[in-house]
Order: C-alpha cells, then structure tokens, then sequence
C-alpha cells in the first residue's frame, strides 16, 4: 500500500548526518531532495585555486614579456623573488584556513549564547567542571 508523504527538513550536524541517513535508509521510509545543488568546500576550493592560478599565470605572462625586454635581473634574483612569491601564498592559504577552521568553530559555538568568565568561576568553585 502507497501512503501519502510528509515533507519535513532536518539539520544535522556533519558527526551525525551519515548514521541519521543510514537509519532512515536501513527503515525504507528515505527519499532526499536537495534544495540546492550540492557544492562541497573541497570543490570550492579547487575552483579557487584554479582562478588564482589563472591569474598568477596571467602576471607572470605579463612580467615574462618585461624581462625578456631587458634581462637587468639576473636568474638567481628571479628565482629568489619566486621562492618569495610562494612562500608568501603558502602564508596566505594557511591563513585562510586557519580562518576558516575557527569561523566553523564560532559558528559551533555561537547556538550556545554569551558565556561569563564568572560563571565559570562560580562552576569550579562549587566543584564542577
């Protein structure tokens, strides 16, 4: 016998959503629809590679054509300023993921409200930790 469907949305965190949906599955009773095409960050973040790779690419292009004008700099100079470029772009990726990492972490944190310094105080004063 068909039964009629209810639609219902669930939010889920990323630790449980794979058990949840296993469960439903496992009962019979799952059909998902997404409300939006899924665009994971992994596939985010190659495309934003890909674009500053485009664009490194371009300059570099750009300063290719400068020095093959004139060859002031000699080749170690180049090398080294390279060495630079991407050491400075490794900075940056850490950075933008250490950004990203605790952005998660506050948005995690934000459902729990403002919490006082004292409150804890007066939680470990009373034994409770």
């Amino acid at each position: 016998m068909i039964e009629n469907m209810k639609k219902i949305s669930l939010f889920l965190s990323d630790k449980t959503r794979k058990d949840f949906v296993q469960k439903l599955k496992e009962s019979g009773v799952l059909h998902l629809a997404y409300q939006q095409t899924p665009d994971s960050e992994e596939i985010s973040d190659v495309r934003e590679v890909i674009s500053k790779i485009d664009e490194a690419v371009t300059i570099l292009g750009a300063f290719a054509k400068n020095t093959q004008k004139s060859s002031s700099h000699p080749m170690e100079e180049l090398i080294n300023i390279a060495d630079k470029i991407i050491k400075q772009k490794k900075l940056q990726d850490d950075l933008l993921g250490e950004k990203n990492r605790l952005e998660k972490e506050a948005s995690f944190y934000a459902d729990w409200g403002m919490l006082e310094p004292g409150d804890i105080t007066f939680l470990r004063s009373n034994k409770i930790h």
